[in-house]
């Protein structure tokens, strides 16, 4: 009971005077002052705002409810406004029975009900009337009504108790008793007459005002805030004072005011500039303006203002691709106002095929790859963006991925006459006209129907042009009596990439001839050359015009490459010895002849042309029927198959375990590769034969690095 103050004792006697009492509340009794049974109270130039409880909304006198009370209240030049009692039945000033309290002077007005029955009431002003003498019912017109704010709820921080001083042409002013002549609840004097209205039967006498406040000769300030206001985030807006009267001579402006808090100084300008730069929506605060008067008075008016969320915005691209290729889309250039967005980062969503459905929603990537399948047609396809921010704010864009055709590639090059076969376009060496030059579709080496052809220009060029990305083979039609230089296998494959322009891809041709061939080290003297077998470098191989069996003045000739290879590239055509300059310690495994004889057309290749080369030594010979016994083979005297000839190398006359052996063949032969040393060669001579040659059945041999050692016969009958 009693929400500011509570009396306990039945013989206290309270006297309030100059008092206001605002947003006070009690659960029971008295939301501002609560006394009980037989207590004296008394209210002199009061105010009573906002207050609330079930019973006596702003004051509860528990006056018993039988007997005869002590005392009798007293209410003199008070105002009540706006105070809320929650009990049906209830009032603003609630006294129990038979109190009788005495109210004159008084004002009660907004209240949710005064409920003054019972009471002694003269010259007040109630709400809904109440039977006494000077007693009237008329709104007071305070200069501001006390409002319990945007929440609706007293006793809170947003509360406006209001300016309950009475306007001008307030039924209330020069209407009360005169039963006080000192000063009001601001110090002010009483019966400060602005009008003499009559009074009953009473002309021209001067009265004091009803309520807590005597109106005096200066009209008070009036502060109006203006509004309300409502900007996006980063917006400026002009607030005004301009409905604000009186002689002011100050205007102070709080931006965000907070209730219960000191008022902050903002601005002192009459019609400052609010900026929301910087600041996040959305959001309400309320603004605050106080005015002062030349007298020094000061009024305070509120408005609110409301900062609305800025939607980002960005610049949303799309680009150019080829048909088939993905595209993408992209956000720059990202603005939101406030500063609080852009920390939090933005969302990003993508339409694709622009029907109004998102195939990418709420990503957090300011870019996106569109898929080949939105982009299947050539032309320009429209693709959405949304840019949205954490509160919701959002911009939707277009852009355009423009699709195009494929660009289309070309394959050019020339063909020439290679006259020194270098495989290089040297100069005098011309273009050749009226050579047809095709695409080989199927690559068999030959121009088949359907397949593109063109015949070179005068220079030799040709171009083929308008073809899509892709692998192309490039062939000529080779006359006969010529050869390619370049390339040589005869054809260029070629990969063309979209709108690529491939050039240089010429064809060397000659009527010369190519002799070529590698000499190689035939380590085993097998005459093959073997995986391991390596060539030779810096052997010389000539052409030997007078089939002498060396190298004179004015023969051709050229200088094996480190990996054994030669070639004589400027022949013409016509017939040719090619031999080698065999060095001493080596012999010439193939050609068996030591030499290869040749006869070229124009424009012939012979490949292959190799050089075995060992510094083996060779032992070789025949074991033959010697059957006139003349110790050597005559003309019808045939091979004998099957016989074994041996390397005697402990020279005892058998064949020994690990000893080198050789069976004949058909026609009698063997032969031994060997390194060089000596050698003691016989043969297993068969029952029933007789030996006719050598004489001793021995062949004892020193053979030197590289020498063949042939004809070691083996005569038997």
């Amino acid at each position: 009971r009693g929400g500011a103050v509570a009396i306990l004792s039945n013989t206290f006697f309270a006297d309030f005077t100059d008092s206001q009492f605002d947003g006070n509340g009690a659960t029971d009794r008295g939301g501002a002052v609560y006394g009980p049974a037989n207590a004296q109270l008394e209210f002199i130039n009061c105010a009573f705002v906002g207050n609330t409880a079930p019973n006596g909304a702003a004051v509860y006198d528990d006056t018993a409810s039988t007997g005869t009370p002590q005392h009798e209240t007293g209410v003199w030049d008070c105002t009540f406004a706006a105070n809320q009692s929650t009990s049906a039945g209830s009032g603003t000033y609630q006294v129990g029975l038979p109190g009788l309290p005495q109210l004159e002077n008084d004002i009660l007005w907004g209240d949710s009900s005064e409920n003054s029955t019972g009471y002694n009431v003269i010259y007040s002003d109630i709400a809904g009337g109440v039977l006494g003498e000077g007693n009237i019912n008329a709104d007071p017109q305070f200069l501001r009504a006390p409002s319990p704010g945007p929440d609706a709820t007293w006793g809170t921080s947003d509360d406006d108790y209001g300016d309950l001083r009475l306007g001008k042409t307030s039924p209330a002013l020069d209407c009360g008793l005169n039963i006080d002549t000192g000063t009001d609840i601001l110090g002010q004097p009483r019966i400060v007459n602005v009008t003499i209205p009559p009074h009953g039967n009473i002309i021209g006498i001067p009265r004091s005002d009803m309520g807590a406040y005597e109106r005096s000769d200066k009209v008070p300030p009036v502060a109006d805030a203006g509004g309300s206001y409502s900007l996006f985030e980063g917006q400026t807006v002009a607030l005004s004072s301009a409905a604000s009267k009186g002689n002011i001579t100050s205007y102070q402006w709080d931006f965000n005011y907070q209730f219960g808090q000191p008022f902050q100084v903002d601005s002192t300008s009459p019609s400052p500039t609010f900026s929301a730069v910087g600041l996040d929506g959305p959001a309400t605060r309320t603004i605050a303006l106080q005015v002062q008067d030349d007298t020094g008075a000061v009024e305070t008016a509120y408005s609110s203002l409301t900062i609305a969320n800025a939607a980002p915005v960005a610049r949303f691209q799309g680009g150019t691709v080829t048909l088939g290729a993905a595209g993408s889309v992209s956000f720059s250039k990202i603005f939101d106002p406030s500063p609080a967005d852009t920390a939090a980062g933005f969302q990003y969503s993508y339409d694709f095929n622009n029907d109004g459905t998102f195939e990418i929603a709420d990503s957090t990537l300011s870019s996106a790859t569109v898929p080949t399948g939105f982009l299947t047609t050539v032309g320009a396809h429209t693709i959405n963006g949304r840019i949205q921010d954490k509160d919701g704010g959002f911009t939707d864009y277009t852009a355009t991925v423009q699709v195009n055709a494929p660009a289309l590639g070309a394959i050019s090059g020339i063909i020439f006459n290679d006259h020194n076969a270098n495989g290089a376009s040297d100069t005098g060496e011309a273009g050749i006209a009226g050579r047809i030059v095709f695409i080989d579709k199927n690559k068999n080496g030959k121009l088949d129907t359907g397949e593109p052809s063109q015949s070179t220009a005068a220079n030799g060029s040709y171009s083929f042009k308008s073809l899509a990305a892709g692998s192309y083979r490039i062939a000529d039609v080779l006359p006969t009596g010529w050869r390619h230089t370049v390339p040589t296998v005869g054809y260029f494959d070629v990969t063309v990439a979209v709108g690529q322009v491939v050039t240089g891809k010429n064809f060397a041709e000659t009527q010369n001839v190519l002799i070529a061939g590698t000499i190689y080290n035939d380590a085993n003297g097998n005459a093959k050359r073997d995986s391991t077998e390596k060539g030779i470098a810096g052997r010389t191989v000539y052409i030997d015009k007078n089939k002498n069996g060396k190298l004179d003045v004015g023969e051709p000739s050229t200088v094996t490459a480190s990996d054994g290879s030669y070639s004589f590239k400027t022949l013409a055509a016509g017939s040719y010895r090619v031999r080698q300059v065999l060095p001493a310690g080596s012999r010439s495994t193939s050609p068996t002849a030591g030499y290869y004889d040749l006869t070229l057309t124009s424009g012939q290749s012979a490949a292959a042309k190799d050089f075995a080369d060992t510094t083996t030594a060779l032992v070789s010979g025949i074991v033959f029927k010697d059957a006139n016994s003349n110790a050597k083979q005559d003309a019808g005297e045939l091979g004998l198959a099957g016989w074994v000839v041996y390397l005697d190398t402990n020279n005892n006359g058998k064949l020994d375990a690990g000893e080198k052996s050789f069976t004949t063949g058909a026609d009698g032969k063997f032969s031994f590769v060997v390194p060089a040393g000596t050698y003691h060669l016989r043969e297993v001579i068969k029952s029933g034969f007789t030996r006719t040659t050598p004489v001793r059945g021995l062949f004892t041999l020193t053979l030197a690095s590289g020498q063949s050692a042939t004809g070691k016969n083996f005569g038997n009958k």
